[in-house]
């Protein structure tokens, strides 16, 4: 008999996007209340004001902002070495790959999944890095380097650190807004240019070439970040909810801390790691049917060849597991999540 929780403790969420998101943008735009453009400003407003941002770029997916921004630099030649986060996906390998560039993996910190600084060259050099977990981490051993950095923060949107919005502290930044983010329009991505004169040089482009969000999507966005707090908070309470199933003697819970004003977290992952023996953890999931990832799918090493043992990349390819954990589970899926996460503890 299977084993089965009080559904009274569950706790209820609300979907990030409702049904009357959609009715409510399809009959604005049957009755004309709303003109071409004029939702993508008030969503670029919106943003730029909630977050403290400039340069922004809306974009119909992360697919076409990453595409958009390798052709712009890798055409003009502004860098021919590219350092990548071990842990990226492995589109940033099958892009690159078609440039005549340099591609340069390196190993990640296990702690906060931040590339090692392994003697990096500056010139004409870029570090690509990956960090989709929607929680405040240190960057600043990151940032010390002084070189370009290409950030991809898919999940991290609304992630408040020391005090500002993460989506301040590089030089190109990238969000995502699939259905498995927190925040979703049901695809999309905000793309972020730090340098006025560069990203007047994209913007250029993106408006000759059409390839702004539609209004459609862009209002779905909007109605999402104007709710972003109850959705952090929800999640927030299933974050904990799962929590109380963990036995931190046998599995350890990452990103698991406390924050104060100037840290604030989106709670959009629930990531698990075991330092040893974790074939069980596996066995479990497909028994109760939870389908879990592991954090790291494919280094980038593997890729390219590369004969270095990357100890950190190739510890958390293994003993790191992603949770599902996003807005729209339903109750019966957050039961089975709750009890295969007590069965993995014992």
């Amino acid at each position: 008999m299977e084993e089965q929780l009080n559904s009274n403790f569950i706790p209820l969420k609300r979907p990030s996007l409702k049904r009357d998101d959609f009715l409510s943008v399809l009959n604005a735009m049957i009755d004309k209340k709303i003109y071409p453009g004029e939702i993508y400003n008030n969503l670029e407003n919106l943003v730029k004001d909630k977050f403290k941002l400039s340069n922004l770029i809306f974009l119909p997916s992360k697919w076409i902002a990453i595409k958009l921004f390798f052709q712009i630099e890798i055409i003009k030649k502004n860098f021919k070495k590219i350092y990548v986060s071990n842990n990226c996906d492995p589109f940033y390998y099958y892009i690159l790959n078609e440039e005549n560039v340099e591609i340069v993996p390196l190993d990640i910190n296990p702690d906060n999944f931040l590339p090692l600084d392994e003697n990096i060259e500056k010139e004409n050099a870029l570090l690509i890095i990956n960090f989709p977990y929607g929680y405040p981490v240190d960057f600043e051993n990151i940032l010390k380097l002084n070189i370009p950095i290409f950030a991809d923060l898919s999940g991290s949107f609304g992630v408040i650190n020391g005090g500002k919005f993460i989506g301040n502290y590089f030089d190109y930044v990238i969000f995502s807004f699939k259905d498995e983010d927190l925040i979703t329009c049901g695809d999309g991505a905000l793309f972020i240019i730090s340098d006025q004169k560069k990203y007047s040089n994209y913007i250029k482009i993106v408006e000759e070439f059409n390839l702004k969000l539609s209004d459609y999507n862009c209002a779905l966005l909007y109605s999402q970040i104007e709710k972003l707090e109850k959705i952090r908070s929800s999640m927030k309470k299933l974050f904990l909810f799962f929590k109380s199933f963990i036995n931190s003697d046998y599995i350890k819970i990452v990103f698991d801390k406390d924050y104060n004003e100037s840290n604030i977290p989106n709670y959009s992952n629930f990531i698990i790691f075991k330092e040893e023996n974790c074939d069980y953890i596996k066995e479990f999931a497909e028994k109760y049917k939870i389908e879990i990832v592991n954090l790291i799918k494919k280094p980038i090493s593997f890729f390219l060849n590369d004969k270095k043992f990357y100890k950190n990349s190739m510890k958390i390819a293994s003993n790191y597991f992603k949770i599902p954990f996003y807005p729209t589970l339903d109750e019966k899926s957050v039961e089975k999540i709750s009890i295969f996460l007590k069965k993995i503890s014992e």
